[in-house]
């Protein structure tokens, strides 16, 4: 595989992740209702409010 080529490759797999729909991030709140961020996978995260920890997405 020629020099160009590989570049030619690493630029298209840029391009395709670059161009990939962003999946939806959605809104968590607390049970104190407060706002811990938007999330689109697992997360775990302790609301600085309330001290809770909040498991985001498990399951799901």
């Amino acid at each position: 595989m020629s020099m160009s080529e590989v570049i030619n490759s690493i630029e298209r797999e840029a391009f395709e992740r670059a161009a990939k729909p962003r999946e939806e991030l959605f809104e968590h709140r607390c049970t104190c209702s407060r706002l811990l961020g938007k999330f689109s996978g697992c997360a775990e995260i302790k609301c600085p409010k309330c001290g809770k920890v909040n498991v985001i997405g498990e399951g799901k």
